[in-house]
């Protein structure tokens, strides 16, 4: 019997990030989490990241973020009351944080797809402008490529 596929598009678009990460050679160093436990999270307002990982030895943070389409021109990641208190969480984190953003498309193969370092992302709303800068193929390749460029320029690798 296979694995239950989640209705959640949230939960599937990490899943799929999750598993190109590990495709990619990325140590994981926590597995997804269920429904339930980020429910939970929400439920307490905790704001912690979606997955650990380990890259030559540095360990650093993903977070998640699938939409469905643009607003327009806009794409709008969180409302901002949710904006300040991630924002106050991830000044917290004393490991690197990256985010990866799906648009469009499916969960696991978004038609817009974005990821690089969390300071250079607009976490309240983002222009199609903005977006373009950061867009590339959902693959593995790429994403080790950002995770490279960032951890060398803080002189982590």
């Amino acid at each position: 019997m296979g694995k239950k596929v989640s209705t959640n598009i949230g939960l599937r678009f990490e899943r799929a990030f999750f598993d190109l990460m590990v495709g990619q050679g990325f140590l994981h160093l926590e597995d997804p989490k269920s429904w339930r436990q980020k429910l939970s999270e929400k439920i307490s307002d905790e704001q912690v990241p979606d997955f650990m990982f380990e890259y030559k030895g540095v360990q650093f943070w993903v977070d998640c973020i699938y939409r469905s389409s643009f607003t327009g021109s806009r794409l709008n990641l969180y409302f901002k009351e949710e904006c300040l208190s991630r924002e106050k969480a991830y000044a917290e984190l004393s490991d690197p944080l990256f985010i990866a953003v799906g648009v469009a498309g499916t969960p696991e193969m978004p038609d817009v797809f974005l990821f690089d370092y969390y300071v250079r992302f607009n976490m309240n709303n983002m222009s199609r402008d903005q977006v373009g800068r950061v867009t590339t193929h959902f693959r593995g390749d790429f994403i080790e490529h950002i995770v490279r460029k960032n951890l060398e320029k803080k002189n982590l690798i």
